[in-house]
């Protein structure tokens, strides 16, 4: 964020240090996600992998995520979240586990 010099906070996008854009003010609108918002997803998607990955817990992107890296190589334009779906072995453990990894 950005105080100008007539005191008029701006927001300039999301990081891994901030929350996410409002999504209210762009999903619901029909307008596609803040390049801010799907970089912060595709890291915290790279981070699951890697916490998952370690643990040996089996999941799989569905939904959005899977739809837009077969057809156009990355995520939608307009997709507002990552679907995962976890093997029902593993689900179990994400309270065990990887809770205290996130």
């Amino acid at each position: 964020e950005f105080a100008g010099p007539e005191g008029v906070v701006r927001h300039f996008g999301c990081n891994l240090a901030t929350t996410n854009c409002n999504v209210p003010d762009w999903v619901y609108r029909g307008w596609a996600a803040p390049p801010c918002c799907k970089e912060t997803m595709r890291h915290l998607l790279f981070y699951i992998d890697g916490v998952f990955s370690e643990l040996g817990i089996r999941y799989v992107v569905s939904d959005g995520v899977l739809l837009g890296s077969y057809k156009f190589g990355g995520m939608l334009d307009w997709d507002a979240d990552v679907d995962l779906h976890i093997h029902t072995e593993d689900f179990h453990r994400l309270e065990e586990v990887v809770q205290h990894r996130v």
